[in-house]
């Protein structure tokens, strides 16, 4: 059978059929209109059929151009992510360092304030003292670990410099104001710092032992924590009011680290009667009420 526009010649009606209505060439000689329904979105050429579409795609230089563009575009927006998981990395460790550096200073500044030839004279009198003359009575240890007179050392203006020392700087305040007399005087004692033996002055005026002066911070522990949640909240309160009006002293990075080391020290300082998490505090008292 042949084609009465082309000459082209087929085996079956069917396959004539399907020529004459598909084939590009034909249809121009029949003056008819080709089909746009099949598109090449490379080249914007136009086919009659899915089948044709594909058979040009394969052949198409537009179409496989298009594929390494595609390819190089992908390639790029990896190495875009790649870069900035590094850049991530690279700023988390420069904050890391920072922080580090920071407490460092902390402790340098601490020791340098360390008196350099005088010692406490409690510490010093260490085994050789009489622990009755140490501690004082159970009247006054009382009156010492009341809640509300702990609540009251808020007032005190050098509370904020504990604060930045973490744990190490509450068991500093302790020392200080709560387990220290006006008069030089312990409410309590720590007898053998390696097994934390804490010793104070009983009713009866007697001695009475409590390990890892047990006893002791399940009084002061709780007023401390909200005395220092407090002092953290302030600081926090500041930081956003010089952020906020912008500060001439500090810069925004300046402050918004300062924002983070205040947490981490407040989170660290709410740990104290946490006895998986108060590590640093527990060892800090004991070295402080040694005798």
């Amino acid at each position: 059978m042949k084609c009465d526009f082309c000459n082209k010649e087929f085996k079956t009606t069917s396959s004539l059929n399907y020529h004459q209505k598909t084939a590009k060439y034909c249809l121009e000689i029949q003056g008819k209109e080709i089909s746009g329904e099949y598109k090449c979105e490379c080249c914007q050429k136009n086919f009659s059929t899915k089948y044709a579409l594909n058979c040009h795609i394969d052949v198409c230089k537009e179409s496989r151009e298009q594929e390494k563009v595609n390819e190089l575009i992908d390639y790029i927006k990896l190495e875009n992510q790649t870069y900035k998981v590094l850049l991530s990395e690279r700023d988390n460790t420069i904050k890391s360092l920072e922080r580090q550096i920071y407490e460092l200073n902390q402790t340098i500044a601490d020791i340098a304030k360390q008196p350099k030839n005088t010692t406490n004279n409690i510490k010093t009198q260490n085994n050789t003292s009489n622990i009755q003359n140490i501690l004082t009575d159970y009247k006054t240890y009382e009156e010492y670990t009341n809640k509300d007179r702990i609540l009251s050392l808020a007032k005190d203006n050098s509370i904020e410099e504990y604060f930045w020392k973490g744990q190490r700087g509450v068991a500093e305040f302790v020392y200080d104001k709560i387990a220290k007399t006006e008069n030089g005087q312990m409410i309590i004692c720590c007898t053998d710092p390696s097994r934390n033996r804490f010793k104070y002055k009983n009713e009866s005026s007697g001695i009475s032992e409590d390990i890892d002066a047990h006893l002791f911070h399940k009084k002061i522990s709780e007023p401390i924590k909200k005395i220092y949640n407090d002092v953290h909240n302030n600081i926090q309160k500041d930081i956003e009011e010089k952020i906020i009006t912008g500060s001439k002293e500090y810069s925004k990075t300046d402050l918004e680290f300062k924002k983070d080391i205040a947490l981490e020290k407040n989170t660290e300082i709410q740990m104290i009667s946490n006895y998986d998490e108060n590590g640093e505090y527990r060892r800090a008292i004991a070295m402080h009420l040694k005798v």
